[in-house]
């Protein structure tokens, strides 16, 4: 990437990418830096018109304001070895994976929830000009915000269902697991 991001921790690592709890020097603020595989751990990189592509994405998703979606700061590929990466916004807050160990969710809860990711995902297919559920689901992903924040739960972007297989974009099997 550059030296513009300080790594301060990984968050999470697996064989889709990797995330980064980082320190942006040019805006003196905390981000996420996030890594993607798309074509697993030890796939390329992305070539020059699926570069285009992403930058022109990144470009579009940059400008997206929702009050559930992590703002998108920067993204491209890594010159180093075309992996794409995307860096958001740090979000305090709690993972839902950690709050879920006092107990499930409340039926009302649950749905709220769905109903935000939905509400997320129609909005970035307005970007996508494609219907899916764009927005990680998994509870490690969703970061339930702090009192006062005005946010109840944050959404990470799905980035390998974008740049992935387009016949798993129309799955709605992320949302229903998430709220089970």
């Amino acid at each position: 990437m550059n030296k513009r991001y300080e790594i301060l921790d990984i968050l999470h690592q697996d064989a889709h990418g990797v995330s980064y709890h980082a320190f942006d020097r040019e805006r003196q603020a905390e981000v996420v830096v996030r890594r993607f595989f798309p074509f697993g751990p030890d796939g390329r990189g992305l070539e020059a018109e699926e570069k285009a592509a992403y930058e022109i994405g990144i470009s579009r998703l940059k400008e997206l304001q929702h009050p559930a979606i992590r703002a998108v700061l920067d993204g491209g590929a890594d010159p180093v070895d075309n992996m794409p990466f995307l860096v958001t916004e740090w979000i305090e807050g709690q993972p839902l994976d950690q709050s879920l160990t006092a107990g499930p969710l409340s039926p009302e809860s649950a749905r709220a929830l769905a109903d935000l990711a939905l509400d997320c995902s129609l909005t970035l297919s307005n970007v996508f000009g494609e219907e899916a559920v764009w927005v990680e689901t998994d509870p490690s992903t969703i970061v339930i915000g702090e009192e006062g924040t005005g946010r109840s739960a944050t959404f990470w972007i799905a980035p390998l269902r974008w740049l992935g297989d387009p016949s798993q974009r129309s799955d709605l099997k992320p949302l229903l697991h998430m709220v089970e």
